[in-house]
């Protein structure tokens, strides 16, 4: 019973109703020429078990196998169904993809019901063309009326992946490191409070 979860206004929230055997397919994601080796997967399992998994094909069902990812329950609550607790699981390609491809996501288990889930994520291979996106990211990013703190974060962010690009050797632990601070800097990025005018 696969579906579309929706809030109160309508708005699509997660894919629902996981059964063993159902999958999701997606239609000409454009990978471009970097390309991405790693795939998050943020989900939710309610007495799931702990045998989930959820398999990562190029193609269709039967496709190349890239990855399978333990996707274990999430919660044990009794008396009710508890599907609020979400937690993400990374797992590496066993190859890079790139280009325009068909990708789908098959789910497995033993309990029928697999999971929840609220997004994948493919991440691109990290390099200093990656970093250098998410330098860029970070130079255009709204500064216009943001909080001093947020800034400074933000800053701290660039001026420690402007040093790794220095080095004569790339370290790609800590580029993808500073890769997820720039754009975590981003995200946080906090506007001032307005004070409201006495009249």
């Amino acid at each position: 019973n696969l579906s579309i979860d929706k809030d109160g206004s309508g708005k699509p929230t997660n894919i629902g109703g996981v059964d063993s055997g159902d999958y999701v397919t997606y239609k000409a994601l454009r990978f471009g020429n970097t390309g991405a080796d790693r795939i998050v997967i943020d989900y939710s399992g309610w007495n799931t078990g702990l045998d989930a998994k959820a398999e990562v094909r190029l193609g269709g069902v039967d496709g190349e196998l890239l990855a399978t990812l333990d996707i274990p329950q999430t919660s044990t609550q009794e008396g009710w169904a508890d599907w609020s607790k979400y937690q993400q699981v990374e797992a590496k390609l066993n190859k890079t993809i790139q280009g325009e491809q068909d990708i789908t996501v098959v789910f497995k288990g033993t309990k029928g019901n697999v999971c929840n889930v609220k997004s994948f994520l493919f991440k691109e291979v990290v390099s200093e063309a990656t970093l250098q996106k998410a330098l860029d990211a970070a130079a255009f990013a709204d500064r216009i009326n943001k909080t001093e703190s947020s800034l400074s974060a933000l800053d701290a962010a660039i001026k420690a992946a402007e040093k790794l690009l220095e080095d004569d050797k790339l370290d790609l632990v800590k580029a993808e490191e500073a890769i997820n601070a720039l754009y975590d800097a981003i995200d946080n990025l906090k506007d001032k409070r307005v004070p409201y005018l006495k009249v």
